[in-house]
């Protein structure tokens, strides 16, 4: 019945702009099935996907047809006739057979390697999505702006798109798939995957899961809805942000969506307290994480080691540090990603950095939840210019 379920969730869901669709996107995709091409990655990968097509038709009409032609040719015409061995060896024919088929997978890598690379690498001013997921949906966050936990996938068209995906604590590992832009990233949990792409298309199109996650794999259903300017897709993440305040005055909303550190959360919530307890409780679980996260740091400890501002401390500064190369006292080197920042909180003597002394940091193994190290890398990442 789940099974079902997806299916005709599917079809309920099918991209809005299909019937738009020019003459020959319509016939590409009624001869391959393959659904409507809405980013860069559909853009470039339906073209090799067609050429494997094409070739494993060509190829199985060709072998068809060479077997039933051998087979009538060398025959038994006459009963008790012998074979007649025909082994002989030619250097043309072990070219031809090894060869062009050497070429064909060769052009296959590097056209995939291609589209692999873009879609692992990011672009520049890109927009970027934090999606979270569990048994069993989904949820988006949009950094740098206050619409956190969001059932529903929004993106502008023509803007690049960084997606970061992880699974949730002690959860299993989903994997997000939207197929009209040809995009799939597994969801790990304890683990930060990049996705890149750029939608082409506005328009609105499923998201699946696509890693069986166990009972209610089928119903792990959203969508994604591609607005035709960034300036729209801005009105919609606010309008999406408003509705957990509906009933706060704008002039509040206002102030609320300029919070960008602690202290003025702090002035923020103490000013909706006196008005009314229940937007201070509302405000409390919808604060930003990179804001979370700088009170995090503060309350466990880090701000007396590492700094906000470029000055070096007992730990390596904050500012500027994600995605910044580090050189180990090993001689070895990573990016300061968020798997190796959130490495270094867990096991900080793992990879200490250059000049700097190993054991100064405390373990924060099994002392700290993921949800509050997710803060506390949303907040690192904040103070990069």
């Amino acid at each position: 019945m789940n099974a079902i379920h997806g299916l005709l969730t599917l079809a309920n869901t099918a991209p809005a702009a299909t019937a738009s669709a020019d003459g020959a996107d319509s016939l590409l995709r009624t001869l391959t099935g393959l659904p409507e091409q809405a980013s860069d990655q559909a853009e470039a990968s339906d073209p090799l996907f067609v050429f494997i097509i094409g070739l494993s038709v060509f190829f199985f009409v060709l072998i068809i047809v060479l077997m039933v032609w051998f087979a009538l040719k060398y025959r038994r015409r006459e009963p008790g006739q012998e074979a007649i061995s025909q082994a002989s060896h030619s250097n043309l024919l072990e070219i031809a057979w090894s060869l062009p088929p050497l070429v064909i997978v060769m052009i296959i890598f590097f056209v995939g390697m291609k589209g692999f690379v873009t879609m692992a690498n990011p672009s520049a001013n890109t927009i970027r999505v934090d999606v979270l997921a569990k048994k069993w949906n989904w949820s988006f966050s949009y950094p740098g702006t206050a619409l956190q936990n969001h059932p529903e996938l929004l993106l502008p068209k023509g803007v690049p798109v960084e997606v970061v995906v992880r699974s949730e604590d002690k959860d299993v590992i989903h994997s997000l798939f939207i197929p009209a832009f040809r995009v799939k990233k597994d969801a790990v949990p304890n683990k930060y995957n990049e996705l890149y792409f750029t939608p082409t298309r506005s328009g609105t199109y499923p998201v699946f899961c696509a890693e069986y996650c166990g009972t209610s794999h089928s119903t792990m259903l959203s969508r994604v809805t591609v607005y035709d300017t960034k300036a729209q897709w801005a009105k919609a993440v606010e309008d999406a942000a408003r509705l957990p305040f509906k009933e706060l005055p704008d002039e509040l909303f206002a102030e609320w969506l300029a919070i960008g550190n602690a202290e003025q959360f702090e002035q923020f919530r103490e000013k909706v307290a006196a008005i009314d307890t229940e937007w201070e409780e509302k405000a409390g679980k919808m604060i930003q994480p990179s804001v979370r996260g700088e009170m995090l740091a503060t309350s466990h400890g880090c701000m007396q080691c590492h700094t906000a501002d470029g000055e070096r401390s007992t730990g390596p500064t904050w500012k500027n540090l994600y995605r910044l190369e580090r050189t180990f006292t090993d001689g070895t080197k990573a990016v300061a990603d968020e798997n190796y920042l959130r490495e270094s909180i867990l096991q900080p003597n793992r990879k200490v950095v250059a000049t700097y002394a190993s054991g100064q940091m405390p373990q924060f193994q099994g002392k700290i939840p993921e949800r509050e190290i997710a803060a506390i890398l949303s907040y690192i990442r904040s103070l990069k210019d």
